[in-house]
């Protein structure tokens, strides 16, 4: 979520809509991002420019506050995909240092966690 003044912008998951106010969340517009991967977080640096990023290495901008958004990142495919039972399980280090020190993309789905 995000704030400027009275407008509000929520991000989520599906990625293919943000949930926008101006009038501090009494009213909401949904506003199609043209994307579908799960959108992690959101910034605005002021009421019309921001961006949203996301799973698979997404990243969309904006610069008319939400109504249109346009691809700066996307991912082809993953380099690496770890699918696990549980979060435990995940390879972490291996991760760290294949996509941190080396830049490959990776991806990891827990299959069976429980809440």
């Amino acid at each position: 979520m995000e704030t400027h003044g009275s407008r509000v912008w929520i991000a989520g998951a599906p990625g293919s809509f943000v949930l926008s106010s101006v009038d501090h969340g009494k009213s909401w517009r949904w506003l199609p991002t043209g994307h579908t991967a799960p959108l992690r977080a959101i910034d605005f640096v002021d009421e019309q420019r921001g961006w949203a990023v996301g799973s698979l290495g997404t990243i969309l901008a904006t610069s008319d506050g939400g109504q249109n958004w346009r691809v700066q990142r996307t991912a082809g495919r993953l380099a690496i995909l770890a699918i696990q039972p549980t979060a435990e399980r995940l390879p972490l280090e291996l991760f760290a240092s294949l996509s941190g020190n080396d830049g490959y993309l990776s991806g990891a789905e827990v299959i069976f966690e429980r809440p």
